[in-house]
């Protein structure tokens, strides 16, 4: 009795995996890339608001489980990046398929493995140098080729940094299970927090370093800094994802270019916006800090930064010194300045708090901005 009973337990859960994978909740694109690939075999079409777009063809390219990079990035001999060319400049044969990556004009490869439409997918950028780095990216929701979406770059804290001896799975929760990547995802529960994906479909992007590597070479303690020639590995990477993701998707719109990001974060947020400040429609970074002798290149950037008073980690002193010193160049930043949230200052604008927030009406002047 019992072997009959775990034998029809058995061949019922066959039955269950079979009709999930013929669902339209695997995400199985039927593009020219994904048949290149070899993978598209006997794929029903979906429905168009289902189907995946044709660049995302990149979610079936990695063969192989995707971990991060091992160690502390090492330098490479690649020159800083040219900005991001215009969709029309991409010649038609840009992206070629190779073992498993998309690599594009650029020489930067890109792929993605299988996941979910409606939730973060893991993936991974290498140079040619063979350096690679982790990422999540979330789709907008709704996707369709003939719309034009933003993109926004999350630069998230050093404890969400992935561990090189911890399995792929165990540093992805550790970021796509954060709520500041959920509320711009596939949505945070909280009561007061902004359904960012049902009023501004975007991409989103989160690298993920390796500790101990850093957006900027810098003590967290440290405040205002001075930019070094030359961005780090781990920065220079990071704007190389934005680079080539704006070469597989052509409908990402580089005028609605975003970037925000906390703590480590929030220093990669100033240093990004100090080093590309032509790149960007807006920065806002939290508990961060810059470099404000560069003050007088973000005169023109729409700014709002944010930081608290009794901040232990970051010294409010960071985000003090860039605003005056924007000010006094010209420009004219938002700066919001809490009493008495720590270092958790970013629970405020990302809308997190367990109450209405402070500053409702950060997502509404981000994506409001333009180039």
């Amino acid at each position: 009795m019992t072997r009959t009973r775990v034998w029809v337990l058995g061949a019922l859960s066959l039955a269950v995996i079979v009709s999930i994978a013929g669902s339209s909740l695997f995400w199985l694109p039927t593009t020219k890339l994904f048949r290149q690939g070899g993978l598209a075999k006997s794929v029903s079409a979906e429905p168009s608001s289902q189907r995946a777009p044709t660049a995302t063809a990149l979610s079936a390219l990695a063969e192989t489980p995707i971990s991060p990079v091992e160690g502390k990035i090492q330098p490479a001999s690649i020159a800083t990046p040219e900005p991001t060319p215009s969709a029309t400049a991409v010649p038609s044969d840009a992206s070629v398929l190779q073992h498993g990556m998309l690599t594009e004009s650029n020489g930067i490869s890109i792929g993605c493995q299988l996941g979910l439409i409606t939730q973060y997918l893991t993936c991974m950028a290498k140079e040619p140098s063979g350096l690679s780095l982790t990422f999540y990216l979330f789709v907008p929701k709704g996707y369709t080729e003939t719309t034009n979406y933003p993109l926004v770059l999350v630069l998230s804290g050093g404890g969400e940094r992935a561990i090189a001896k911890n399995p792929a799975w165990l540093n992805r929760v550790g970021v796509v299970a954060n709520p500041y990547a959920e509320v711009f995802g596939p949505g945070y529960p909280g009561q007061y927090s902004e359904n960012v994906q049902g009023r501004w479909p975007s991409f989103i992007v989160i690298p993920q370093l390796v500790n101990p590597a850093r957006y900027v070479d810098v003590p967290a303690n440290q405040g205002s800094y001075t930019l070094a020639k030359q961005p780090n590995d781990s920065m220079r990477m990071t704007k190389e994802i934005v680079d080539t993701l704006q070469l597989v998707y052509h409908n990402i719109d580089a005028n609605r270019l975003y970037v925000t990001g906390l703590s480590m974060g929030g220093y990669g947020a100033w240093e990004a916006a100090e080093r590309w400040p032509n790149y960007w429609a807006a920065v806002a970074p939290i508990a961060g800090g810059g470099d404000p002798s560069k003050a007088g290149l973000l005169v023109n950037l729409p700014i709002w930064a944010f930081h608290s008073a009794d901040d232990p980690v970051v010294p409010v002193s960071g985000s003090r010194d860039m605003i005056q010193a924007i000010r006094a160049a010209g420009g004219n930043p938002k700066y919001t300045e809490y009493a008495d949230l720590g270092h958790g200052s970013w629970l405020a604008p990302y809308t997190i708090m367990g109450s209405p927030s402070p500053t409702v009406d950060f997502f509404s002047w981000l994506f409001a901005q333009h180039k």
